[in-house]
């Protein structure tokens, strides 16, 4: 008689499944196919974006970055390096405990010049779906250039337009401002090349002079990745702005030469310094007055991260607003115990971000947590002028364009980049999407960041003439966090210059 194999044994005299176990099995695989729908719709969609990139971008570019981030700015110089035009982009990280090392980071953002010899942009990276042209010579890039190693996630980052190597950050849970002059700090270098595995794999005992030398090379790599990602200490900060009593997110610095610095708290409040009051070889800086500016405006609730905004007018370097809740003020930082504070009608939801229009310093425009942007006029701001309503998500970030007057963008948390033209579309503006169903000051639609599944940290416009209309934008994905540099193609502009 022949003897049955164990495994046919064990299938013959093992119990049938419990309706518990058949349960949790049946949810297992209706779990596991609808990630593979999902994962496959993410595809779908990623495939349909790279394939109309080139019919709606002139210029894109995009970088995965090591930490997610909520701040960003341009940097104001623009370096020519032949047929390239270099632009930087400074952020910081804001892992909220994802991070072992917390950083300062500036981003280089090369371009090919479009005044250069042999331009072109008609070539397009089929693999990528990225512009750029591979017919055009030097080719676009966007990587790290350095980073400057920082005490705690970046909560803010502002640089001085008068001194642009002078920059201020706060810490999401620290009460000071650190203020880094960037000509004396140390600053890292990017981050070394990876190490081959398969030659990190060679045997030690090989005796073979190419693959000795193969392995050599290797494990220098790894020792300098080692010592790049375990990196322990922080830089310095050449100035520290004391005073606040709880931290908080807000923060600005005036563009004027007197250099005056304001910083809100989660508690409610804003205080002001003065960077020029501080000495040579002084480390730390008390505020020009102890009293709080509008103490009540910017008091949050403790599941929030943000207080009050504030941003410095372009045109009056002295005169600060600031946005929270649902209350705004306004006053002249040599008089900070006068404010002017009031609170709009018209307006839903949590006012979050603030920006001037640098244009036509009386307006600004405000992000709210209703997915709706607001411009007011500030000789009349009991209510807003314009209201925009295209996100489906809370406005996180809002910046005016700087090189045309109408112009401003807006990031949410529905993980798109709209750019609007206060004109509408009866000035001239291209429509997206159904024309019908558009709001008509809306001209374009970024949607790149996580195809909307993801928020957007920040958005930043280049400053410089040369790269006008060319916005970045970072977002906040948990996993794979990326920053993008695009500029729509002119047929969207009401003004093709830019």
């Amino acid at each position: 008689m022949a003897v049955p194999q164990n495994d046919v044994a064990f299938d013959t005299w093992s119990l049938p499944d419990s309706d518990e176990d058949k349960q949790s099995t049946h949810a297992a695989t209706l779990e596991d196919e609808e990630e593979e729908d999902a994962e496959a719709e993410e595809d779908q969609r990623r495939t349909t974006y790279r394939t109309h990139a080139k019919y709606l971008y002139d210029t894109l570019q995009t970088t995965a970055i090591d930490a997610r981030a909520c701040t960003l700015q341009s940097a104001a110089e623009l370096t020519m390096n032949g047929a390239v035009l270099e632009n930087r982009f400074i952020s910081g990280t804001y892992g909220q405990g994802r991070c072992k090392q917390h950083y300062i980071v500036v981003y280089k953002c090369c371009t090919p010049n479009r005044h250069a010899e042999h331009y072109s942009w008609s070539r397009v990276n089929t693999t990528t779906g990225e512009l750029g042209g591979e017919a055009a010579g030097p080719k676009m890039e966007l990587e790290v250039e350095y980073r400057l190693y920082h005490e705690g996630d970046v909560a803010a980052l502002r640089v001085w337009d008068c001194n642009p190597s002078i920059l201020a950050t706060r810490a999401l849970e620290g009460t000071d401002i650190n203020v880094f002059n960037t000509t004396k700090q140390l600053w890292a270098k990017p981050k070394p090349k990876a190490p081959n595995a398969k030659a990190l794999a060679i045997s030690d005992a090989v005796t073979t002079p190419y693959l000795k030398a193969q392995k050599a090379v290797a494990m220098q790599d790894k020792l300098r990745m080692d010592e790049w990602e375990e990196h322990e200490g922080v830089n310095t900060p050449d100035l520290r702005l004391t005073g606040l009593a709880a931290p908080g997110t807000g923060l600005d610095i005036s563009p004027g030469k007197e250099g005056y610095v304001a910083a809100s708290t989660s508690a409610g409040g804003t205080l002001v310094w003065r960077l020029c009051d501080a000495e040579r070889g002084e480390t730390a800086l008390a505020p020009t007055s102890t009293t709080l500016i509008a103490p009540s405006v910017g008091a949050t609730e403790s599941d929030s991260d943000f207080d009050t905004a504030l941003r410095f007018n372009s045109e009056q370097a002295e005169l600060l607003l600031g946005v929270a809740n649902t209350d705004m003020f306004l006053c002249d930082v040599r008089d900070p115990e006068r404010p002017r504070q009031w609170r709009p009608g018209g307006v839903a939801g949590r006012l979050l971000c603030v920006d001037w229009n640098i244009h036509t310093p009386t307006t600004f425009a405000v992000g709210a947590s209703d997915g709706a942007t607001h411009v007011f006029d500030v000789r009349n701001a009991t209510s807003p002028v314009y209201t925009f309503t295209g996100h489906s998500g809370d406005v996180f970030s809002v910046g005016w364009c700087p090189h045309q007057p109408s112009v401003l963008a807006t990031g949410s948390g529905d993980g798109t980049v709209c750019l609007w033209d206060i004109r509408g579309r009866d000035a001239g503006c291209h429509p997206v999407a159904d024309v019908d169903k558009c709001p008509k000051e809306l001209f374009f639609k970024h949607d790149g960041h996580s195809y909307g599944e993801t928020e957007i940290g920040a958005v930043a416009w280049c400053r410089n003439e040369e790269l006008k209309g060319l916005v970045a934008s970072i977002d906040m994905d948990p996993s794979a966090p990326e920053l993008h540099v695009w500029r729509p193609r002119n047929s969207f502009w009401v003004d093709t210059s830019g």
